[in-house]
């Protein structure tokens, strides 16, 4: 998801963050390769779960003002923010497990209608899925 480049005259470490994220690029002193690869964990784990947490206030604010907000919606809401409050401080791998696993209630909360809403789905949290089910599945791979 952040690509990242350490400079080792420098010991600076370069951080390309996705086209969709507000911080476009940031440079990190590091003093070695084991820093810049906890720094690189962080900064993903906070990028991931921020964008699943603006999505879900997001709906959710949406569902409760527009009186839509059902008990399926609910459920999913609640699933989600309980992955991100227990998962977004630990390994990357099993955060990406909790959110592939739950996709269905990712669906649940998914816009139909042309909408600003559809838009940052399609251009933030696909984006987000699709890296975190390559983590899942690199890592199934890895066992094999």
């Amino acid at each position: 998801m952040i690509k990242g480049t350490v400079n080792p005259i420098t010991g600076n470490l370069h951080m390309q963050y996705p086209s969709f994220s507000k911080t476009k690029k940031v440079d990190v002193k590091v003093r070695s390769y084991a820093d810049a690869e906890a720094v690189l964990r962080i900064r993903t784990l906070k990028l991931i779960s921020h964008e699943l947490r603006s999505f879900i206030n997001m709906r959710h604010f949406a569902y409760v003002n527009s009186d839509s907000l059902t008990k399926e919606r609910f459920h999913a809401i609640k699933r989600f923010r309980f992955i991100i409050d227990s998962y977004s401080e630990g390994s990357i791998l099993k955060l990406a497990t909790m959110v592939v696993n739950a996709r269905v209630s990712l669906s649940v909360l998914m816009p139909i209608k042309r909408s600003p809403a559809k838009t940052h789905f399609e251009t933030h949290i696909i984006p987000v899925m699709e890296y975190c089910s390559a983590v899942v599945n690199n890592n199934h791979k890895n066992k094999l």
